[in-house]
């Protein structure tokens, strides 16, 4: 290491110990006070030895750099200072230990990962906007809209940002949402606003007009960061975080303005989608620190979920199978739901702690949970390691990508891996199952088509050229 890197290090190592000796102040002496080691932890292994900080600049480690300060920093000094945080389970100890557990473990493999796909290397800024034909995308683009034409009230999955909370239509587990069509209408909207937009970008680059630019943000707004599926936040904040990197790539030279106006964007959207949640459900919105702590810890992750997902595999570890695995990795494949048994499923299992029974079915089992049953205490950070690989190995694709047409699509498979990191692998497979694996499909078959048509039209440009050379 450097030594000015060195200097840097030793500084940000001091400032997070002072931090988390500030904290011991607040803890009264509780077993909470454990929770000191998780800022400390963060800033020596992620800031200090990985400096994940450095790579924001990468869309799957930008979101893992938001989430894990939240789980790490944030999460952990609102507890301590926090009097009256409720240990309802009894178990907080265990889960402050996982916890920690897991953020050594991360910060760890951070290390390793950063100095593979990370350190040293640059974004390739020369991004062509190509002038391909793109045809199997539009195809699917055409497809959606005849889907959209035969069956109109497939667009009731969809609301807008700013609207009414009684006039959103929140689909459930129906057709219209799980089915094959609505997957292909999903497509669509994906599709969409990249083909209309590059055009707008080549013509830009050609006029240097920015009413072009104004354009593309006008239509990349509309379709990734206004409009959503049911009251799910996740429908915009991922599309909108993988639209701001596609931005800095087609605009360079708009970078800072790019960067500040989508962030500001995602900020106010993802809390009027929070308002909008709160009022559709009929629940009043809480401004208490309590409150607050606690949607905290159910969207992201906090102790409180990792000592219910122990207490799960306590309570359940006698009805855990290789078939609750197999349910687990195929139990959210399109269509083949109804050929498992949803109910022995380690989502489930955990829900039952956390609810102690009843059907509900809605709260997210941590990765970590979920290897704690596959593979014990010591190996549960193996579905976690796997998807924090899986966000490098897309972001090196971003870094590398040269073809504007197909940025976007790896821009939010990285944001997409790098926000899951800690949420459950049924989560992350849906995904891989309904969008990773058809949409890299798709671009592949469309790069191949594109392929053989510039080979096509050389062939007869040079044929043309001699016929005339000849005469």
């Amino acid at each position: 290491m450097k030594k000015e890197m060195l200097g840097q290090a030793s500084f940000i190592s001091f400032a997070f110990i002072l931090l988390s000796l500030s904290l011991v102040l607040f803890s009264n002496g509780e077993e909470k006070v454990l929770l000191i080691f998780l800022p400390l932890i963060y800033g020596v292994f992620f800031i200090s030895l990985a400096r994940i900080h450095k790579y924001f600049n990468y869309p799957g480690m930008f979101v893992l750099n938001v989430i894990s300060a939240i789980r790490y920093v944030l999460i952990p000094t609102l507890i301590i200072i926090y009097p009256d945080y409720n240990d309802q389970y009894g178990s907080l100890t265990a889960g402050i230990l996982f916890m920690i557990f897991e953020a050594m473990c991360l910060g760890i493999f951070l290390i390793f990962i950063t100095k593979k796909y990370y350190s040293g290397r640059k974004i390739e800024k020369h991004v062509e906007v190509n002038s391909e034909k793109n045809i199997l995308l539009k195809l699917v683009v055409i497809l959606s809209i005849f889907i959209v034409m035969l069956n109109p009230s497939i667009l009731l999955q969809y609301n807008f940002v700013f609207m009414d909370s009684h006039n959103i239509e929140l689909i459930k587990s129906g057709a219209l949402v799980s089915g094959l069509s609505g997957i292909f209408v999903d497509w669509g909207k994906l599709f969409l606003p990249i083909l209309i937009t590059i055009p707008l970008i080549r013509k830009y680059r050609k006029n240097n007009n920015d009413i072009y630019y104004y354009l593309v943000i006008i239509i990349i707004m509309v379709f990734n960061v206004l409009v959503f599926s049911g009251t799910s936040r996740n429908s915009v904040i991922m599309p909108a975080v993988a639209s701001m990197f596609f931005l800095l790539k087609a605009f360079p030279k708009k970078r800072r303005k790019i960067f500040l106006f989508m962030s500001v964007s995602i900020v106010i959207v993802a809390l009027q989608l929070t308002i909008l949640k709160t009022e559709y459900l009929g629940t009043r919105i809480q401004a208490s620190l309590g409150d607050v702590i606690d949607y905290l810890e159910l969207y992201f992750g906090g102790p409180k979920n990792m000592s219910i997902a122990i207490i799960a595999k306590e309570t359940y570890s006698n009805m855990f199978t290789i078939n609750t695995v197999i349910n687990d990795i195929l139990g959210n494949f399109p269509g083949l739901s109804h050929l498992f048994n949803m109910e022995n499923r380690t989502t489930t299992f955990f829900n039952l702690s956390f609810y102690g029974g009843g059907a509900a079915r809605d709260q997210i089992i941590p990765s970590m949970g979920q290897g704690l049953f596959y593979f014990g205490y010591l190996f549960s950070f193996i579905p976690q390691a796997i998807i924090v690989y899986g966000m490098a190995k897309f972001d090196s694709i971003y870094r590398n990508t040269k073809d504007l047409s197909g940025i976007y699509f790896i821009s939010y498979f990285a944001v997409r891996f790098g926000f899951t990191y800690s949420q459950n692998v049924s989560i992350i497979l849906n995904f891989i199952y309904v969008m990773t694996i058809p949409i890299m499909i798709i671009l592949l078959i469309d790069r191949m088509i594109n392929k053989r048509f510039k080979f096509r039209r050389s062939y007869f440009y040079e044929k043309n050229k001699t016929a005339i050379y000849n005469k």
